[in-house]
């Protein structure tokens, strides 16, 4: 199995990113994401990121309890736009 590691910025910049694997998979502890898995993890970060962003500003705790677990839809900009209107 491959993990991705990051540290984002205040201003949404990575700071930081690693990809590791375990050493189960292929016994070297390299990861086996695709070029197109490498986008769509940092496509989920920032997606999860702002959710809780947004948790933050709505309840004005720190802390969070609990966070919605969401999947985003690839491509759905149509209801990316009514959520923005």
């Amino acid at each position: 199995m491959s993990y991705y590691f990051a540290i984002i910025g205040t201003q949404d910049n990575p700071l930081f990113e690693y990809e590791f694997g375990t050493s189960k998979q292929g016994g070297d502890g390299q990861s086996r994401f695709t070029e197109q898995a490498h986008h769509l993890n940092q496509f989920v970060l920032h997606s999860s990121l702002d959710i809780v962003e947004e948790v933050q500003w709505m309840n004005g705790q720190l802390r969070q309890r609990q966070v919605p677990v969401t999947t985003p839809a690839v491509g759905d900009g149509e209801r990316d736009r009514k959520r923005d209107a």
